[in-house]
């Protein structure tokens, strides 16, 4: 479990850090803020929390 739970903060850093390439790419500065983005995808992380089986598949 302690493995899965580091798996998903590196996730997480990486996909916090790729925010700005993301804005870029997909031109998203007049639809949403960077700060918007971070928050939407911290939540949706945080539902997941309760998981306590790694081998679970997300929906």
């Amino acid at each position: 479990m302690e493995a899965a739970r580091k798996r998903v903060f590196e996730f997480f850093k990486t996909v916090y850090r790729s925010i700005p390439t993301f804005m870029d790419i997909y031109v998203l500065d007049d639809v949403v803020k960077p700060s918007q983005l971070r928050s939407t995808i911290a939540s949706e992380i945080r539902k997941n929390a309760h998981v306590t089986d790694p081998k679970v598949p997300s929906i």
